[in-house]
């Protein structure tokens, strides 16, 4: 196993080793038409989010979506578990905790997104 590996760091390295990574030996430029242009680098936004803040923004947005459903969902089980639970007060119990739940859920995550625009707002940048 170690003779595979030796094999391929002695192929790479040579390889490695003599490119340029510098682009003084290029010719004609990034387009290959002999005019050379600007090739500082800079840093593109992969996500298309629009920075820190649309990210965030993004994610609670998706989570919002997430919650609705999974809210009522949880809200209907618990309305099941108060019509079965007939004497019982344990599941009674449940049943108002659930319905806690959900409600404090849906509660954390509007109040998430209005905590983004929020700190936008203090920093003066425009939220997505």
């Amino acid at each position: 196993m170690h003779r595979i590996y030796y094999s391929l760091i002695s192929f790479l390295l040579p390889v490695i080793a003599s490119a340029d990574v510098s682009g003084a030996g290029t010719t004609g430029g990034v387009d290959g038409t002999g005019t050379t242009k600007d090739q500082s680098t800079s840093l593109t936004d992969p996500l298309g989010v629009g920075g820190i803040q649309g990210l965030f923004n993004r994610i609670i947005d998706g989570l919002l979506l997430l919650a609705g459903p999974i809210a009522v969902i949880m809200i209907v089980y618990a309305g099941y578990l108060f019509i079965t639970a007939a004497d019982n007060q344990e599941q009674v119990k449940k049943a108002k905790a659930t319905v806690k739940y959900a409600v404090i859920g849906v509660v954390v995550l509007i109040l998430s997104k209005a905590f983004v625009f929020f700190v936008c707002d203090i920093l003066g940048v425009r939220c997505v």
